[in-house]
């Protein structure tokens, strides 16, 4: 990005907040994390004076502000999570269903229904309008489908049950022997600790919305009452 370009990133942002909108339509736009802040902190601290050395009224505003700001970088953090998920979702999903395929075990169904949902959930996090209109939706199914995997499939098998025997009874075979009987479990987890990342990014999403609606609401009020 050239010189140019930042300079009126720069000042539409400090457009916007002039006329009491976060800018953080013309913060999303910017790529790049680190050029990003720099053009933040430039949007952000106009006069360039320390906190301490600025009038109560200006204090406040700031701190408002700062509220806004650290949820909105929640909120940017909320698609990285969501698009982890289905990376996390299509690594075990791969595992379980070539584990299955292999003939190491009878998990081949678990295998494809993790395929299938991590590669849809990565599709619509390509697209931040798809996240934000869907992303309530995509957590609930995600759950219900959970659910009704674990009441008509059960738990999956261990993932090495064809090992062979001798050496799960050998000394040198505790870890394995261990890590088999565990492999459902994990598994389980994995897929619990994937439906609550949906929901916390959901839930910063929520959160900074809501931060943004009120410091607006704040802001045209207090131009409306001056």
């Amino acid at each position: 990005m050239s010189l140019e370009e930042k300079r009126k990133l720069i000042e539409r942002g400090r457009q916007e907040l002039s006329n009491g909108v976060f800018p953080n339509l013309t913060l999303e736009s910017i790529k790049d994390s680190r050029l990003r802040k720099d053009v933040s902190k430039s949007i952000f601290n106009l006069s360039g004076e320390k906190f301490d050395d600025l009038p109560k009224e200006e204090k406040e505003k700031r701190k408002n502000r700062l509220k806004v700001i650290l949820k909105f970088e929640d909120y940017l953090l909320s698609f990285i999570m969501f698009r982890n998920a289905s990376y996390i979702l299509l690594i075990i999903g791969l595992i379980t269903f070539f584990s299955s395929f292999i003939g190491a075990d009878n998990n081949l169904f678990f295998g494809v229904i993790t395929l299938i949902i991590g590669f849809s959930i990565l599709l619509i996090s390509l697209n931040k309008k798809l996240v934000l209109k869907f992303i309530l939706t995509v957590g609930i199914l995600y759950i219900v489908i959970y659910l009704l995997e674990l009441l008509f499939l059960g738990l999956p098998s261990p993932y090495l049950y064809m090992i062979d025997n001798d050496i799960l009874a050998s000394r040198r075979g505790a870890i394995p022997r261990i890590f088999n009987v565990l492999t459902p479990y994990i598994y389980i987890i994995a897929r619990l600790v994937i439906g609550w990342v949906i929901f916390a990014a959901y839930k910063k999403q929520l959160n900074f919305i809501k931060a943004k609606t009120e410091y607006e609401t704040i802001v045209a009020n207090h131009v409306h009452n001056s």
